[in-house]
């Protein structure tokens, strides 16, 4: 029989060792709660400050080019009426399935667009029925996704929707390698009876440039970083810009995680519904997490991903990292 004395110290101990066990479960559970937290705050902070960077830069981007879209427009203002008749004359000489051609007035003004900028240029008929546009010769730019703007821009596609309402779109994409500006200037018919088409030109932009140069520097813990994907029309989940570059241009809209659920789509979604909540003081931000698996590992890892969406560039800004690397 144990001493009561005894009993008690040895009864102390255990409480002592189950109060320690239990304080340090709960300090474990804070600890990760807390460590949990700063990674979500560091994904949250790294996708607001890369949308700053992105605004900021759009903003540098314009004043560098307002001089050359300047010349541009006057060029376009004095060949409008050609430029106008050379879109009715090809669409009229083009029979069903050929490709637009441009008359010889157009094929002059682009040429002599081209000389200027570096780049080819282009110009576009808009179909009055569906709203898309519709290419008449020109070059072959080459942006994130192959041709964009291609030979046919769906009615549906944010650049198409915004030319009516806009005397200048412009908007990031990808020439011979280099990413650039690309402008659509919208051809009224004469009397303000619509939009007949539009002239498209390719300008270079350091600081475009620069801006996707530090995007794609940008880490977060051991594996994680940023990357843009397109949000609507002929873009929506496609890779603008991807890890290391390597993945840029592929469609991964149908993409599922390690469960079999499209993520993709819910993180488009999501970028999407933030550009009715964006009028307050605040950027939001939502964040989407889901499993993963990397070709080559035993098992699925969670990863979370801190979401913004820069509306003016239809860029869908996800700051992604994996939860066991914090």
């Amino acid at each position: 029989m144990l001493h009561p004395l005894r009993f008690k110290i040895l009864a102390l101990a255990a409480f002592l060792l189950a109060l320690a066990g239990f304080g340090h479960v709960l300090y474990q559970s804070i600890y990760g709660w807390n460590l949990d937290r700063w990674a979500r705050n560091q994904a949250q902070q790294t996708a607001r400050n890369t949308y700053l960077m992105c605004r900021t830069a759009q903003a540098a981007i314009h004043r560098s080019l307002q001089a050359p879209l300047s010349e541009v427009r006057a060029q376009l203002h004095r060949a409008a009426p050609q430029a106008l008749q050379g879109l009715e004359m090809a669409a009229g000489a083009a029979g069903e399935g050929e490709a637009l051609r441009p008359d010889q007035a157009l094929g002059a003004l682009l040429e002599s667009l081209r000389s200027k900028t570096g780049h080819p240029a282009a110009v576009y008929r808009r179909i009055e029925e569906t709203g898309e546009l519709v290419r008449i010769g020109g070059g072959e730019e080459k942006t994130p996704g192959g041709e964009y703007p291609g030979q046919v821009l769906p009615g549906s596609d944010p650049a198409a929707l915004r030319l009516g309402a806009q005397e200048l779109v412009l908007f990031p994409g990808r020439a011979e390698g280099r990413w650039v500006m690309v402008a659509l200037l919208p051809l009224r018919r004469p009397g303000g009876q619509g939009v007949a088409g539009a002239l498209q030109v390719v300008l270079t932009s350091p600081e475009l440039e620069q801006l996707v140069r530090r995007i794609m520097a940008t880490l977060i813990g051991r594996d994680g970083y940023v990357f843009v994907l397109g949000g609507k029309g002929e873009q929506r989940g496609r890779y603008l810009l991807s890890k290391d570059g390597l993945r840029d241009g592929e469609d991964i809209w149908d993409s599922l995680d390690a469960t079999g659920r499209p993520f993709i789509q819910a993180i488009v979604v999501q970028a999407l519904a933030l550009a009715e909540t964006s009028g307050g003081e605040e950027l939001p931000v939502v964040f989407e997490r889901y499993p993963w698996q990397n070709p080559g590992e035993k098992s699925a890892r969670h990863k979370t991903v801190a979401i913004a969406y820069f509306e003016p560039w239809d860029w869908v800004i996800g700051a992604g990292y994996y939860e066991d690397e914090f």
